[in-house]
């Protein structure tokens, strides 16, 4: 699922679009929420390559019903979120 929020990122001389994603993870592996929320940041650190990165690109986490976030991510990240 794609939301309407989309900002540029100008990197040497390419440009970045970011969009905000819904990443859905399946069940919970943790009952505590707080390790929840620290595996979607270990999930986006492998990616990003820092977890200041990553806890800068997660809007929100779904850590009681289910697990997931949503995160500001480029379409390439998506798609290599897809393929865990």
């Amino acid at each position: 699922m794609i939301l309407l929020v989309d900002y540029l990122v100008n990197s040497s001389k390419r440009v970045f679009i970011f969009q905000l994603y819904i990443v859905y993870l399946g069940e919970r592996r943790h009952e505590d929420p707080d390790l929840v929320t620290a595996s979607h940041h270990d999930l986006l650190s492998s990616l990003l390559g820092s977890k200041e990165e990553a806890m800068n690109s997660i809007v929100y986490s779904y850590r009681h019903g289910f697990s997931g976030f949503a995160a500001m991510l480029t379409e390439s990240l998506a798609d290599q979120i897809a393929g865990f």
